[in-house]
Parts: structure tokens; sequence; C-alpha cells
């Protein structure tokens, strides 16, 4: 994989002094390989065919040298912390175009539910649901199969009295909520949420966490950078106090607890989630334990390919050792 893209790096600098046009066969697709050196989102035009079949096509995309304790992320990417940055991701060691550090699922996850998106996708796995199993309630989500809709009945349940109400939710308010439903699941209520909030280790990532479970990803997500606008406090006060939050909290301790909580969750997704676009015109936003902790930046090094519930981060220029790695979120 990442000698198919020095070579396209090589040539597409090469062709930027000798301009010249020629026909480009990559079986199957027959492109232009003026048009894919010259465009900006030449990587995904060469992965769209392959990576769309991932799973059948394992040697296509795989991690580099992936880590002994997190199979899905390089061993060749670290995190740091500094003044300006916060914690960031740089490389270990030098990367080429075409070197894949990761390939992850979203920990968090919600598709754009307005009316005008036409082509069903699961809200469990994000893929194409061929035979839709539609939520009769809220009639706002689709699932690909009656195992996606067990697996997301748990979740589902606390959030379609009011996705009933929703029809034009680009995904953050959705996600924000899932965001908070997860995680009282995830300790098994509200009270057990507190405690875990008082406790956890909040200067642990993913790559000291133990990943394998729930409560470690959980932790990871909670502990990425946030920040607050004096906007987001009047949302959390006003969301709080609604009619469908009050059934969650008993007393003033869990309501001050759950305007902290969705404050630290707005902070998160305006500065680390991601959104996902989809070839069908989809979109999906997702927070992830590890990709999160790349910052954004105009100029990025590292650019993604989605997958249903998979998204690839591939280098897109080369990389030197000890080198801040960086992604565009949108």
């Amino acid at each position: 994989m990442s000698a198919w893209f020095s070579f396209f790096f090589f040539l597409e600098n090469f062709s930027s002094h000798f301009h010249f046009h020629f026909q480009y066969w990559f079986s199957p697709l027959k492109i232009s390989f003026f048009s894919l050196v010259k465009s900006e989102n030449w990587l995904k035009i060469f992965a769209r065919k392959y990576f769309w079949q991932m799973e059948k096509n394992e040697k296509i995309f795989q991690v580099k040298n992936p880590r002994l304790d997190l199979q899905y992320v390089s061993k060749h990417v670290d995190v740091a912390v500094d003044k300006y940055f916060g914690r960031f991701v740089y490389a270990t060691e030098k990367l080429s175009p075409g070197d894949v550090i990761s390939i992850e699922e979203p920990f968090f996850k919600s598709l754009d539910i307005r009316a005008g998106n036409k082509i069903k996708r699961c809200a469990n796995c994000l893929r194409h649901c061929e035979n839709s199993y539609s939520c009769l309630n809220c009639n706002s989500v689709d699932f690909c199969s009656q195992q996606c809709k067990d697996k997301a009945r748990e979740l589902h349940e606390k959030e379609c009295h009011l996705l009933a109400k929703i029809d034009e939710d680009d995904g953050y308010f959705l996600l924000m909520m899932r965001m908070l439903m997860k995680s009282i699941n995830i300790c098994g209520s509200l009270n057990k949420f507190m405690q875990f909030s008082n406790t956890r280790d909040k200067n642990s990532t993913i790559f000291n966490a133990n990943s394998n479970f729930d409560f470690g990803l959980l932790n990871c997500c909670l502990n990425l950078q946030s920040g607050n606008f004096l906007e987001d406090i009047k949302f959390a006060k006003s969301f709080v106090e609604s009619e469908t939050m009050k059934k969650l909290y008993d007393n003033d301790n869990q309501k001050f607890f759950l305007v902290k909580t969705i404050l630290k969750i707005l902070g998160i997704l305006n500065r680390n989630s991601f959104c996902l676009e989809f070839d069908d015109g989809n979109s999906c936003g997702a927070v992830f334990p590890f990709a999160s902790l790349l910052n954004n930046s105009c100029s990025p090094n590292v650019d993604r390919i989605s997958d249903g519930s998979k998204t690839a981060f591939v280098c897109i220029r080369p990389i030197e050792k000890n080198e801040q790695l960086f992604i565009c979120y949108r």
C-alpha cells in the first residue's frame, strides 16, 4: 500500500513541473491520472473501490506495524503533551504516504437524520440498509438487520421518544444525547456514572488505558480536550430542565452533575468530533478514542476513509520522526 502512495506522491510532484495528460488505467477503475494526482480527494479516489470491501481485502488496508496492546493503532505513533497543543499525536518513526496509522471504529456516533436523506444507513454499524429494520416508534433510525437492532436496543430505547420530535437534526444533538446515555449505560446508573466521574484517571489516553473494556474507552473519550461558550451553559441548563431530562434525576446534585457533564460533552464535540462523509451523501458525527487525539489542521498530513463502522487514517504526505500528525475534522 505504501509503495503505491509513494509512487503517486512522486508523480504528483513531477507532474507539477511537466504538465502532461494521459490515461492511467487502474483496474477496475478507468480514470485520468492527471485528475487523480491533482484532485484534493486523490486518496479517496484511489482507495474507494477497495476499501468498501476492506474486510474481504485485509491485505489492501492494514495498520502499519500494529501495537501489541492496541491492534488497530500503529506502533509508530504516540501521544505527547505541551502547553500550546495540549495532547497531540506524533510519529516515533518516519512515515510514508499510504501508511495506515489506524483503522478505528467510533466509540460515539450519530447519523444525520434530516428528512432529506433518502438513502438509509444502519444506526448501529453505519452500513447501507438493503433490508431496513426501522424503528416504528420514532421512524427516525434504521437498522440493517435484526441483530444490529438488538445491539442498539438498550441505548435507543432511551432516545427514541426524543427522536420522535426531531426530524431536522444534523447529528450533533443526537450525538450529544448518545454520549450522555451511553456513558450512563456503561456505568449502570446515573449515580454510578457520578462515582466513576469522581474517581476516574483524568490523564489517561488510549495508549495507557485498558482499551479492552468500555470503561477504559469511555474514560479516554471523556479526557479529550474540551472548552465551552456562554451559549453552551444556557443550553445545558435549559436542556436538563426539560420534561424529558427531568426523568433522569431526583435531586439537585444529580441535576448539577448532568449540566456539568453536558457542558463537557459539548466542549468535546466542539473540539474533537469528526464529520464522516459517505459516498452516498450521508454523514455521521463521531468521536474516536485514538483519532480524536489528532489535532485539526487546514493543511493535514493525514486523511481518512470511512467504510461503514470503520475509518482508516492514512498518511498523505511524508512525515518525519517526531513530527506531529494533523487531520482535518470536516
